[in-house]
């Protein structure tokens, strides 16, 4: 069905030019596949914490409240698993089915279960280095150090320090604070006159950090350097065991299956201006800033081909998956200026409502699935709205005020519904999965 024909809520043509085919309001009803108007569900209150930011991620919601931040279930358990944030009015996130990463532009963190950590660990600053009898054999040694946790996590490394050995051996004398309990120091030596930096021990606390051998058992080539945690980020997404942080106009990719280490000497892209949306489909991902929206097709950051298929851009957190579990099969669907988008494997897209309903700009907002009577409801609540409704203009319907959170709500064939106001996304999830 051509959204044309479809009776659902018109902001973009007078009411005299769509008569009774379009609503100039529609206040808390669904519009059935039959064309029927149905009153929305009751909702259950989930919980009555005041929410500073919230987003849906996998099968939970994760918000902030204050400066706790919370995971709530859909049956309403609602687990606190870090405190001490800073204020924020929104967060993002992305899960790999066991691990959710997330971040309010300030914060950043990765929870497993109820328990949240931190998102990598920092490179240390290079301590200062003196000379100790040994046998290294004499010459320049470039050195650096890690961090290593007790799960086997290593930190990123800053750049080498130097020292002029000539007495066979090189001592630590003031290491960096250790970080926490469990963790170890790992020294990086290069051989003598060298460039290249190899393992040279791991020291618990408490231990004295020096290296007195040969250099024959420098093997283990250091993989980390220019390496440290990611920045805090707007948008992320994981696509095949990769996780990407859009920071600014820039996106940048840590290793492999390794979230919280971003070699910042390679992998990452920039955009023309700051971006705003990042989501991923089976063969790529989608990318907006405030101009445009881009379709990067590829399995990797290192062969990524960029295309432009919209021309304007979409509106921060607002995007969400097809499916279940907030798994990819093959759509994604977001909100512009310019009205519900659509986007596929391959990278085609398509404005569901353009020329029907706009939601007009926005800073930020948030978007959800809701699945009700087998039919899949795009649910978007936006901050700080402008968006043009006919009811305003209408003098009867003056009580509508501005700026009310917009409401369009999309099926997977493209079929309007209509919703100018919508509940807390919490309730919203509550009543409809």
């Amino acid at each position: 069905m051509d959204v044309r024909d479809f009776g659902g809520l018109d902001n973009q043509n007078a009411p005299a030019d769509f008569g009774l085919k379009r609503l100039t309001v529609a206040d808390n009803i669904d519009i059935t596949r039959s064309g029927k108007i149905a009153s929305r569900k009751g909702r259950k209150r989930l919980t009555s914490t005041n929410i500073d930011a919230a987003c849906h991620v996998g099968n939970v919601i994760l918000y902030q409240s204050g400066a706790n931040l919370h995971v709530l279930s859909g049956v309403g358990d609602d687990v606190v698993v870090q405190n001490n944030l800073n204020a924020a009015n929104w967060l993002c996130a992305a899960t790999d089915g066991t691990s959710i990463v997330w971040s309010n532009g300030i914060d950043t963190g990765v929870i497993h279960g109820a328990a949240n950590a931190t998102l990598g660990i920092p490179a240390p600053d290079v301590p200062v280095a003196s000379q100790i009898f040994g046998t290294m054999p004499s010459g320049r040694y470039l050195y650096t150090v890690t961090w290593t946790r007790s799960d086997g996590l290593e930190s990123g490394a800053k750049l080498s320090g130097q020292i002029d050995v000539t007495s066979g051996g090189i001592m630590i004398a003031n290491a960096p604070a250790y970080p926490g309990e469990g963790y170890a120091i790992n020294l990086y030596l290069s051989s003598a006159n060298g460039e290249v930096l190899y393992f040279a021990g791991s020291f618990p606390e408490g231990y004295p950090i020096r290296y007195t051998n040969n250099t024959i058992d420098l093997q283990v080539q250091l993989e980390t350097q220019f390496c440290d945690i990611p920045p805090a980020f707007s948008s992320v997404c994981i696509y095949k065991g990769r996780a990407y942080y859009m920071h600014g106009n820039v996106v940048w990719a840590p290793r492999p299956y390794s979230y919280g280490l971003v070699d910042y000497s390679a992998d990452f892209f920039a955009l023309s201006g700051d971006g705003l949306l990042m989501v991923d489909v089976a063969d790529g991902m989608f990318v907006a800033d405030a101009n445009a929206t881009y379709f990067l097709a590829g399995n990797d950051a290192q062969d990524f081909v960029m295309r432009e298929v919209l021309p304007y851009g979409a509106i921060h957190g607002t995007a969400v998956r097809g499916g279940d579990n907030n798994k990819p099969h093959g759509k994604v669907t977001w909100a512009s200026s310019r009205g519900a988008i659509a986007g596929f494997d391959g990278g085609s897209v398509k404005n569901l409502t353009e020329g029907v309903f706009h939601y007009g700009s926005s800073n930020t907002g948030c978007g959800v699935l809701r699945h009700d009577n087998g039919q899949s409801h795009f649910v978007v609540s936006l901050l700080d709205e402008q968006v043009p409704y006919n009811a305003r203009r209408i003098s009867i319907l003056a009580h509508i005020e501005s700026p009310i959170p917009a409401v369009i709500v999309a099926m997977p064939t493209g079929e309007l519904l209509g919703g100018d106001m919508i509940a807390p996304v919490l309730e919203i999830l509550a009543n409809g999965g």
